[in-house]
């Protein structure tokens, strides 16, 4: 996924019972897979032209109705965790308006995080 948010569109598709994100080109209507996770559940992608990066929340079926926050590098698929706290339960993420920061909801903790994602 190259290029700014005009470009595509960033959607969660479910096949066979997985959900996995996929992108569909303007320009032609083209769906292109971003990758396959059996392994885990992705949902709520949101795109930030100004950090480049792909935020999305993830769950995996060990870690029961826990999600977690990532951001992912559309071009490579490298992935990094938002906050590292394994006992948060982090949902409802967004863009602050500049697209440098987010903010998103968590339950499980005390600890609040302020991330800078560029």
């Amino acid at each position: 996924m190259e290029g700014s948010s005009s470009d595509g569109l960033v959607f969660v598709r479910l096949e066979n019972g997985v959900k996995d994100l996929a992108r569909a080109r303007l320009r032609d209507g083209a769906v292109e897979p971003l990758g396959a996770t059996p392994d885990r559940e992705e949902d709520w992608p949101y795109w930030s032209d100004a950090a480049g990066l792909l935020l999305l929340q993830v769950r995996t079926p060990d870690a029961g109705p826990r999600y977690d926050l990532v951001l992912r590098t559309p071009s490579s698929g490298a992935e990094r965790p938002l906050a590292a706290d394994p006992l948060r339960d982090e949902q409802w993420p967004m863009w602050s308006p500049d697209g440098t920061q987010v903010v998103f909801a968590f339950l499980g903790s005390l600890r609040a995080t302020i991330v800078a994602a560029a």
